[in-house]
């Protein structure tokens, strides 16, 4: 770790307390410019899926990148809509009647979001004579863990590729404008031949179901992330590449002068994020293991406990210390509340070989921008952390934690 971002964090945690959510602005611009500029084919859009980071200084930076959002909730349309998006996908799945209809009524009135629509049901809702996208759910999926593959038979996301006339009737009877096609097989994939085969896929059933008003075909996010330091990058030059030379051989086969879409969540924000704790405890036990307790826990960082997920973990004020095999422990009332997970597929708790932890020091979970605040909870009646924004050298509050007594306010109504 550079020592100005090792300072910048530990200016951090004594400013605005621990734990604290900390983001690097300068990483999350270069992460959209990577992406976008790996993909060279001239027509494209970029979206955000913003489920993975919906904190407003960092979806505002991303914005700024000339990205579009990926929206899942009338609650994040309601967002984007307000920090000025300019082109929404809202990508619903298993949502209320009242939730639905009121998206397609704020795309009728603001032309700003394309509704995308997850069922042959949900073409049926659509007013007559509406524009919309399709999703796809294809025999391909792939992902860090079985809770995050979003296509294949076991899936429960899209239209499936073998139904596609069947949804066309539907359109064709609707006098729907299909002017999309969507397809997200996954989470955290890394493989570029994964990509291609879903993409292969994906372009099969366009080449099978013409689609007279077909303007945009979305490829979907999944982009990943290396978590373990042993772990290698994806090839994003060879992902751009396949993409585009693939899109434009298609495009020429079929005539259309179509946009190429992604719609990265994890790629732009993951490696951005920070949360750092302070050790509360140390633990020697007569089990030959010691548990370093942090003053956070699952309840702010649930993907370790809910996916096995690695997050390497540095000591920022004691970086030079002598390596020990360490358990970091939250102090959430569960057994499960373990930070520390083995390198292998499995779920278990594991030890960690860290420089000597000291009770007071300052510990940092990388790769911690994408799910981790959005997935936290105040679960033991424990508030959210702060979540700052690191812009060059400057810290800037971007959503303060409640307080105690507010927490239990907000409880009793």
């Amino acid at each position: 770790m550079e020592a100005t971002l090792r300072e910048a964090l530990i200016r951090a945690g004594k400013e605005f307390g621990t734990p604290v959510y900390v983001y690097n602005k300068a990483t999350i611009v270069e992460r959209c410019k990577s992406l976008t500029d790996a993909v060279t084919f001239p027509k494209k859009k970029m979206l955000y899926a913003m489920k993975a980071n919906s904190n407003q200084a960092v979806v505002r930076t991303i914005l700024g990148t000339g990205f579009g959002l990926d929206c899942v909730s009338l609650g994040e349309v309601l967002f984007a809509l307000q920090l000025g998006a300019d082109r929404i996908l809202y990508t619903n799945n298993n949502v209320a009647d009242d939730e639905f209809n009121a998206v397609v009524k704020l795309s009728k009135e603001t032309g700003k979001i394309w509704i995308n629509c997850d069922s042959i049901q949900r073409l049926g809702d659509l007013p007559e004579g509406s524009a919309c996208f399709a999703r796809i759910n294809g025999p391909v999926g792939g992902g860090h863990h079985d809770h995050v593959i979003t296509c294949g038979p076991e899936s429960k996301f899209g239209i499936p590729w073998e139904q596609v006339p069947e949804a066309l009737k539907v359109v064709a009877s609707r006098k729907l404008k299909l002017v999309g096609v969507h397809q997200h097989i996954g989470s955290g994939i890394r493989e570029v031949e994964r990509f291609g085969q879903a993409m292969e896929i994906l372009l099969s059933v366009l080449r099978k179901n013409k689609l007279a008003d077909l303007e945009i075909v979305n490829f979907g996010g999944g982009i990943g992330v290396p978590y373990r330091p042993s772990e290698k990058p994806i090839d994003l030059k060879a992902f751009g590449s396949m993409l585009s030379q693939n899109f434009s051989a298609f495009c020429k086969e079929a005539g259309k002068d179509l946009t190429l879409m992604l719609e990265p969540g994890r790629f732009p924000v993951a490696e951005a994020g920070y949360l750092v704790a302070k050790v509360n405890t140390i633990k020697e036990t007569p089990y030959n293991k010691t548990f370093v307790g942090v003053d956070s826990g699952f309840n702010h960082l649930v993907r370790p406990t809910m996916y096995g997920s690695y997050h390497h973990i540095t000591n920022l004020t004691n970086p030079d210390g002598k390596t020990k095999a360490y358990f970091v422990a939250g102090n959430i009332c569960e057994s499960g509340d373990i930070f520390t997970r083995g390198d292998g597929d499995d779920n278990h708790a594991a030890s960690r070989d860290l420089p000597e932890v000291r009770r007071g020091d300052l510990l940092v979970l990388h790769n911690a921008g994408a799910y981790g605040y959005v997935m936290a909870s105040e679960y033991n009646m424990r508030p959210r952390p702060p979540e700052v924004l690191l812009d060059g050298s400057e810290l800037k509050l971007a959503r303060r934690a409640k307080s105690w007594d507010e927490m239990v306010k907000e409880a009793i109504g």
